[in-house]
């Protein structure tokens, strides 16, 4: 996963860092890019060990990925000694939603939540109001009677991609995965299906824009074909929050359309409010310790780190071993 939306992709080609709060850099800090360019073999473990650096995985495909750098000058380490450590995760930066007077009104009815700003119809699909072949909206309930929002949790391994090419907002959120603070954050909790707590069909997730954190409300229809999900789904067939954190995702954008393709640091930003560094493998050769270095800088600020990928045209073997 990553900033292309191929799933065949085996080379990673950028490495996103993504570290503070959401504000603005620094007077006179400059987001100096550093470009790499990495060259891989295929095989089927995707891990290096590289030293005391924590075991790096590439996530994406087949590949051991064979770092080469060259000499240039970045302020990596100036900028994220200079921006704060912590995101922003205040409810006073909360553009607040009306979920809790919708949960009151739906109360009084008994009914379930209908969406009025995302409707189950094609132009909530595609950019055009022209119906995809075969396309049903069904609620949660309908696709399975023991439904849940989530059985035990966030991990990266409940995600599969469905048919729309939005491996870069996965990749992100596989990288938020294990930030309890920050998943609970963007996924607020009590949000239930089946269970204890009478259900309303309505769900609501948080996104940074603009400098502000935005609550995005959705409703349970999910589109399917020959009544199975054609987007997001969860390993677990029961288990339903992948399909509405990427509806509320593409909800906020207009449409699933307007999600496909994209970059993985725009939805680290999405996801954290944070200051992101984008570091290109295209130019760079022979100094793959100025990488690890930058690696070890980035883990050390605790930056999230996603790799972006592309493939392969040529195959360069030698060995990843930092000093």
């Amino acid at each position: 996963m990553g900033n292309s939306c191929s799933c065949t992709h085996t080379t990673v080609t950028q490495i996103h860092f993504l570290q503070g709060d959401g504000s603005p850099l620094p007077e006179g800090v400059c987001k100096d890019q550093m470009e790499l360019e990495v060259k891989a073999e295929n095989c089927n473990e995707a891990e290096e060990v590289t030293g005391n650096y924590e075991k790096w995985n590439i996530l994406t495909g087949e590949v051991k990925a064979l770092l080469d750098i060259c000499p240039r000058e970045s302020r990596m380490e100036e900028l994220l000694n200079q921006v704060n450590e912590t995101f922003r995760t205040d409810d006073s930066l909360v553009m607040a939603s009306n979920y809790h007077s919708i949960i009151e009104e739906l109360q009084l009815t008994g009914e379930l939540w209908d969406d009025p700003e995302f409707l189950p119809k094609p132009s909530s699909l595609t950019y055009e109001d022209v119906p995809p072949e075969g396309i049903k909206w069904i609620r949660t309930l309908e696709l399975h009677e023991n439904a849940f929002f989530m059985t035990d949790g966030v991990s990266k391994s409940d995600i599969i991609q469905g048919e729309l090419g939005d491996c870069w907002f996965w990749a992100s959120v596989a990288t938020i995965a294990n930030c309890k603070r920050l998943i609970e954050w963007v996924i607020p909790s009590g949000q239930y299906i089946t269970g204890k707590y009478p259900y309303y069909g309505i769900f609501r997730f948080r996104f940074w824009q603009f400098g502000k954190w935005v609550e995005i409300l959705v409703d349970d229809y999910l589109p399917t074909r020959n009544g199975r999900l054609i987007y997001a789904r969860s390993e677990a067939e029961n288990e339903f929050w992948p399909s509405l954190f990427e509806k509320a995702f593409a909800k906020l954008h207009g449409s699933y359309k307007a999600i496909e393709g994209g970059y993985t640091l725009d939805a680290l930003t999405d996801l954290t409010g944070g200051v992101g560094e984008i570091y290109r493998f295209s130019e760079f050769a022979d100094r793959y310790e100025e990488l690890y270095n930058h690696l070890s800088a980035a883990s050390r600020k605790n930056a999230l780190m996603a790799c972006g990928t592309g493939k392969v045209r040529h195959v360069v073997l030698n060995q990843f071993q930092p000093r």
